[in-house]
């Protein structure tokens, strides 16, 4: 990514799961944490104003499995 970007995503996951959702940019020393979505349901999102730069989602099932849907946007 070159420019200013407003990136945003949206996790849905199944009843009774608690999934978090986590976006990761890269640094000098590697991929850090820039945001976070960690409520106690399996549906999350982050909306976040980048410059430049990789990023990268990370999904993290608190508790409980199943399919999620993860929808990103820029």
């Amino acid at each position: 990514m070159t420019s200013s970007a407003n990136i945003s995503g949206e996790l849905t996951g199944p009843s009774g799961a608690d999934l978090d959702l986590y976006l990761q940019g890269w640094t000098a020393d590697g991929w850090a944490y820039v945001a976070a979505s960690e409520g106690p349901t399996s549906a999350e999102s982050i909306s976040y104003q980048l410059s430049q730069g990789s990023l990268r989602w990370v999904v993290y099932a608190a508790s409980g499995s199943g399919s999620f849907t993860l929808k990103s946007s820029h």
